[in-house]
């Protein structure tokens, strides 16, 4: 649910769950044991332990919880992800260590099948989730394609820490070792992530190619150990929107590096259509430590940083948009009223969930109506 206004207080009450509904998990439990109570409607809160799981966590209903106490660690023990969550409303997950297993996975957590718009008005969330791919040395080597794979539309992170280990209870790693290409793969349309990090994964850190994703705060280190034909002449990135998204905004990306067995020059830190650029909000790369350089912020635009450069450096991109006094369907305009300044474009929702002023006359895809239509000649907004 939203809140009941958008002043920065919820006045909703909050929704009481009874206990008779609650299943509580205890380390030993399988997973087929937690599987039968979910698949009930049960909501699932998991004490803390480590759980080897011969299957995943496979969430159906809506509206369940899944909740960590003390973040207990599940791993994917069969090659399987950790957690699924089917095409469903209102799921929330929260408070758990997802460790990648043995035998390869291709994703620790997959929500949704990519054919699920989702609902504005009951977004799935996760919080609190920290995926690893190495560590504790449990097992030899571990692997997984992905951490975490966002399918659905309308789902929300908040506090999500993606590490592929740049050191193990055994010592430091290489390339061979825990091997993961990505932190986080986003498909699903309007996905929201709030205080994301990713680190040391193998190929682009994050890579998003659904529609009207937005990121506020995203930390990221590449990993340590690549040479330049693993990474430098691949191409690979720190934050990736695909070639053919129409809209994303990001505010506060971070890319550190920190090459530190080969001196690695990479082309960028972010890439993005060029017409996205000016919709990332003070984009910065760091250079921490080592050899090498990454030549640009994002795109080829912004200072180099690394060995002979700047040891840090940011892109301020300059919109300078223009008040108009009416726009096409589709144009990147500014929301109104209280989030005037924040663009949109065309048929997707505001932050107070009111309709972009650009959307097309028959697009009903928001809570709320448009606050004003600059389609129809309304005053006050910018057209980039």
């Amino acid at each position: 649910r939203g809140p009941t206004s958008w002043n920065g207080v919820d006045t909703e009450p909050p929704q009481q769950v009874g206990f008779e509904q609650v299943f509580v998990a205890r380390e030993g439990d399988t997973a087929a044991v937690i599987n039968a109570q979910l698949a009930k409607g049960m909501h699932v809160v998991i004490s803390p332990g480590t759980y080897i799981l011969e299957d995943a966590l496979r969430v159906t209903v809506a509206n369940t919880v899944v909740l960590g106490l003390g973040l207990p660690i599940l791993v994917a023990g069969t090659g399987h992800s950790v957690i699924q969550v089917g095409d469903v409303d209102g799921v929330r997950v929260a408070g758990l260590i997802l460790e990648a297993g043995p035998v390869a996975s291709r994703t620790l957590v997959q929500w949704g099948t990519g054919l699920y718009a989702g609902s504005p008005l009951n977004p799935g969330v996760l919080s609190d989730i920290f995926g690893r791919v190495g560590g504790p040395g449990r097992f030899p080597n571990v692997l997984t394609t992905t951490m975490v794979t966002v399918a659905s539309g309308h789902v929300i992170g908040d506090n999500l820490w993606l590490w592929r280990a740049d050191h193990t209870a055994a010592g430091i790693t290489t390339p061979v070792d825990n091997r993961c290409q990505h932190g986080l793969e986003v498909i699903g349309d309007d996905v929201t992530m709030y205080g994301l990090a990713v680190e040391h994964t193998l190929q682009d850190l994050t890579v998003w190619t659904g529609e009207r994703g937005r990121t506020y705060f995203y930390q990221s280190e590449l990993p340590y150990g690549v040479d330049q034909q693993q990474w430098g002449d691949a191409g690979y990135v720190g934050y990736r929107v695909g070639p053919i998204v129409q809209s994303h905004e990001a505010y506060g990306v971070g890319v550190y590096h920190y090459f530190r067995d080969h001196n690695v020059t990479a082309e960028s830190g972010i890439a993005c259509p060029d017409h996205l650029v000016p919709y990332f909000h003070s984009p910065l790369t760091v250079f921490l430590n080592g050899g090498g350089v990454v030549r640009h912020v994002i795109n080829q635009l912004g200072k180099s940083s690394g060995v002979g450069a700047a040891g840090s450096t940011h892109y301020c991109a300059g919109r300078n948009p223009t008040p108009k006094d009416q726009c096409s369907v589709g144009d990147v305009v500014s929301c109104s009223g209280a989030f005037w300044g924040t663009a949109c474009r065309g048929n997707q929702c505001c932050p107070d969930l009111t309709t972009c002023p650009s959307a097309s006359a028959d697009f009903g895809g928001c809570p709320k109506p448009k606050a004003v239509d600059c389609t129809a000649g309304a005053t006050g907004l910018f057209v980039v």
